[in-house]
């Protein structure tokens, strides 16, 4: 009896582990589905699995992030300003794409506001910014979908861990 509570409390475990993967997986589709701006490696990138344990039996996904610069929706300049495709392409008018000293890459315009360097007679720019991708994940269409498929997934990964530590267990 205490073989069989192990082989299905492993289980469990490793199907938590399994389904959070595929979690982070369909998250990043969905979001896409929304925003085909974004890359899928990003929204990956931006999201921590904590990994389930015996002493600790929860999967967690955290997803963090900040604003993602326009330079990377496939910004292009064109003569009233930049286009950039975060749901669609639109034209950011006034805006232009601009190389630091540093080196960074980006999207601006100009703030209005003067004294940049020192010099009163010096423009800022501010650099242009859209959603994050914790801001994309709380949309209602997302959340929704995400949990329909989390339950789901863990539903078959139980299954199959269960089988599959079962036949081991019985030398098959």
């Amino acid at each position: 009896m205490e073989k069989a509570n192990t082989i299905i409390e492993d289980a469990h475990i490793s199907a938590l582990n399994k389904s959070a993967v595929s979690v982070r997986a369909e998250a990043a589709r969905l979001i896409r589905r929304s925003y085909p701006g974004f890359k899928a490696g990003e929204i990956k990138k931006s999201m921590v699995i904590t990994r389930a344990t015996r002493s600790h039996p929860t999967a967690k996904i955290r997803v963090r992030g900040r604003r993602t610069p326009l330079i990377a929706f496939g910004a292009k300049q064109t003569r009233t300003g930049v286009s950039v495709r975060i749901t669609t392409r639109k034209i950011v008018r006034g805006a232009f794409i601009a190389t630091m000293k540093s080196g960074h890459r980006g999207v601006f315009w100009r703030s209005g506001e003067f004294g940049r360097r020192g010099n009163q007679k010096l423009e800022r720019i501010e650099q242009l910014t859209s959603l994050s991708v914790p801001q994309t994940i709380e949309q209602e269409v997302v959340l929704d979908g995400l949990r329909k498929f989390a339950l789901e997934r863990y539903r078959i990964e139980l299954v199959r861990e269960i089988k599959f530590r079962t036949a081991r267990a019985a030398g098959k």
